[in-house]
């Protein structure tokens, strides 16, 4: 059917391709439409394709004088059809090779490919966009994000961890203590990274933002401990001898319980995560032990000179801190419910199994990318099985075709035309009643710039002719237009500097395709049989493996952007073909093996966080009592994440063990300042414990919020996700821990 719309359209403009075959110029292309309108008459003007025509030579016209060229679209009022993206693409596959020397293996490939384009002539000037995508493309670029997002946020990372650290302690010596032991950690920590890992990835390259939200926790509370000791008139080596006293334990179980988080990585699959919890568990004692040495040594040499302590004596501030020791019953069952509706949000968490959308989507390769994808309804993603022999491979492949998730199914046997011996009549036809291509004696000169000159001028008079008996009438409104740009064109060639760079432009974008498409035209009206020997042997050997055994390859109908379609295609696809492979059941069976290792990670840092606390304290009610606001954070963070519509990924997915290690660090300062001293309510509220606890949140929550500026979507959302747990991390253990600590002293008192 389709031959046959062909070749009826062929039919009614194959008075034009006669005479363009003679003269296929500029002057012959005005001649031939010249000459339509002297002697098509009425009739011509209501035939759609004659009415295309003169819009589209209109435009090119304009585009002209207006120094905006345009091509004239002879393959489209050839075939009768607009032409779509998907038409004017080619497609060139390239493997390449690949350096394992360079950090970006595929860079001298990719810039070879570059400097080939340009060679070709294959430049945007001449009307040509070469673009590189694919997984070396996308994975080149992907490095080039994640290594300027890695040091960028790592950077803001300090700066902003600087600046709070400063408003936090007034002091420069204090300061300069703290970063510096922060600095040197993490440059350990790096050297450290180097040694055990060697590549770095997404995953791997945000060890330098969490090690510095993570570390300068350690460096904050010793210094707030100090700055409480000196403030209360104790001597410099006493002050720092008693804070270091005070802060040992808890130091020691918040960098154990945080480094458990993170070493809880290496049970799982995921290589990446598993690399990052080695640097960064490390890198937590690493910088516990700068903390521990540098500072005090620093401190010892160059005293601060600390201002007077604030205390919290303004009453306002007192009754806020005092609210959940004054409702410690309602604040609990506040906490309790919030904590049984996020629960009930636990199963809409989602995971994202699409890799793709974390890429940052401002490369050129990811754009590509997702153009395709959205254009061709996945044409990017397929799914393909091998069998045995033709007829099996078939009978699949016609059962394929009737699912509704799938788009195509094909074996190499569907690059042989069907219905060859209909087809090649009807062209039989075609080229009977096509003027045969002339011989070279027959076609006309070149034409001079005067004669294509001439050309416009005559045009214009015979579109001035016809348009004269018909004012008014629509069906002239197209050729009212392109006779209005044609006069328009002729002022220009009173200015003979302009004349000739009119007409170049106009030749170039009107006539100089002529020769190729008709060259093509007459090609395809004379084709022969078409038998599988006759396939690329690059395709071939694609589709059949050297023994014989036949590849189906399967593309889905929908646009594989969201879990939901793909599932739907691989669950349908796998009833027929059951040993697939490819991109879809990869990227599922991937997303499913994290999901089941960050469950098993996670189960399995709670119970070791347990147990080790347990084992430093010895009091099973205080390990609860730390624990019960780490798991209420996890839930309410989930419970946004449902709101806010943010769903796990590749990526992301690290954070949920991450943030109970470093969750439970603020209750157990607290807890163990309680136990410690016995402060409650307000007191442990406004105490140095308090606001080192809330410095040190807001400074990790600074660092790991740098990560949220990354344009690798990545990036972006582990850093989005941590803030929201540290937020809420914050906010659990400075309200319900105190109001579950104020319970038990009223129940010892009764």
């Amino acid at each position: 059917e389709k031959v046959e719309e062909i070749a009826d359209h062929l039919a009614r403009v194959q008075p034009y391709i006669g005479e363009l075959s003679r003269d296929p110029s500029l002057r012959g292309v005005l001649n031939v439409l010249g000459w339509t309108v002297r002697e098509g008459g009425a009739a011509v003007f209501e035939k759609e394709e004659f009415r295309a025509l003169l819009v589209s030579l209109g435009e090119v016209v304009d585009g002209a004088v207006q120094g905006a060229p345009k091509v004239l679209p002879w393959d489209e009022m050839l075939s009768g059809k607009a032409a779509t993206k998907a038409d004017c693409r080619q497609f060139i596959v390239v493997q390449p090779v690949l350096d394992p020397q360079l950090m970006q293996p595929a860079t001298v490939a990719i810039e070879a490919v570059g400097r080939e384009a340009v060679t070709l002539g294959l430049t945007q000037e001449k009307g040509y966009r070469v673009r590189l995508t694919g997984e070396i493309a996308l994975l080149h670029d992907d490095v080039n994000a994640i290594f300027g997002a890695g040091l960028k946020s790592t950077l803001l990372s300090f700066v902003l961890v600087a600046g709070m650290v400063w408003y936090a302690l007034r002091s420069g010596r204090l300061i300069l203590a703290v970063l510096t032991s922060l600095t040197v950690g993490l440059v350990l920590t790096s050297a450290v990274a180097i040694l055990l890992v060697k590549e770095f990835d997404i995953i791997t390259m945000t060890f330098g933002a969490l090690i510095i939200g993570l570390s300068v926790d350690f460096g904050i509370h010793f210094g707030m401990a100090y700055w409480e000791e000196m403030d209360e008139g104790k001597e410099q080596g006493v002050a720092l001898l008693e804070a270091s006293e005070r802060l040992g334990i808890a130091l020691l179980l918040c960098a154990a319980t945080t480094s458990i988080g993170f070493f809880s990585f290496q049970v799982t699959d995921y290589l990446s995560v598993a690399h990052l919890g080695l640097i960064c568990g490390s890198g937590i004692f690493i910088c516990l032990f700068c903390t521990v040495t540098l500072m005090p040594a620093m401190l010892t040499i160059w005293p601060a000179h600390l201002p007077p302590l604030a205390r919290a004596d303004s009453p306002v501030r007192h009754r806020i801190l005092s609210v959940p020791s004054r409702y410690p019953r309602a604040t609990l069952w506040v906490f309790s419910i919030f904590g049984c509706i996020s629960l009930l949000c636990i199963p809409k968490v989602k995971f994202d199994y699409n890799p793709t959308l974390l890429r940052d989507q401002s490369t050129e390769s990811a754009r590509t990318f997702f153009e395709l994808l959205a254009e061709d309804g996945g044409v990017l993603w397929s799914v393909s099985s091998i069998e045995q022999n033709y007829e099996e491979a078939q009978k699949k492949v016609e059962e394929l075709r009737k699912l509704d998730a799938v788009q195509s199914a094909f074996t190499v046997y569907d690059f042989i035309p069907k219905d060859q011996e209909e087809k090649l009549a009807i062209l039989e036809d075609v080229a009977l009643f096509m003027p045969p291509p002339p011989s070279e004696a027959e076609r006309s000169a070149s034409p001079t710039v005067e004669e294509d000159v001439e050309a416009v001028h005559k045009l214009a008079q015979d579109l001035e002719v016809a348009l004269r008996d018909h004012p008014g009438d629509p069906k002239y409104e197209d050729a009212r237009r392109l006779y209005t740009s044609l006069r328009n064109l002729q002022t220009h060639f009173e200015k003979p500097e302009e004349r000739s760079v009119l007409i170049e432009s106009l030749r170039k974008n009107i006539a100089s395709p002529v020769p190729l498409f008709l060259d093509g035209l007459y090609t395809a009206i004379h084709p022969g049989p078409i038998t599988l020997s006759d396939v690329p042997k690059e395709l071939y050997d694609r589709m059949v493996t050297a023994d014989g055994k036949i590849r189906i390859e399967v593309y889905p109908k929908e646009n594989l952007r969201d879990n939901a379609a793909i599932f739907r295609f691989r669950d349908q696809v796998q009833k027929v073909i059951p040993g697939q492979v490819g991109m879809v059941p990869e990227i599922i069976e991937s997303g499913s093996t994290i999901v089941r290792s960050f469950r098993e990670a996670m189960m399995a840092s709670i119970v070791v966080m347990v147990f080790f606390v347990f084992l430093i304290w010895r009091r099973a009610l205080d390990t609860v009592y730390a624990m019960l606001p780490l798991l209420l954070g996890a839930l309410f963070t989930c419970a946004t994440m449902v709101i806010l519509g943010i769903s796990f990924n590749y990526a992301n997915v690290i954070m949920l063990p991450l943030m109970l290690g470093i969750g439970i660090d603020t209750g157990i300062h607290l807890i163990q300042r309680y136990r410690r001293e016995g402060m409650r309510g307000a007191e442990l509220l406004g105490s140095s414990t308090s606001k080192a606890v809330l410095w040190s949140s807001l400074t990790t929550l600074a660092s790991f919020g740098s990560l949220a500026t990354a344009q690798h979507m990545g990036m972006a959302t582990l850093g989005r996700l941590l803030s929201i747990g540290i937020l809420w991390m914050l906010a659990c253990n400075l309200t319900f821990l105190p109001a579950l600590l104020e319970l038990e002293a009223i129940s010892k008192r009764k």
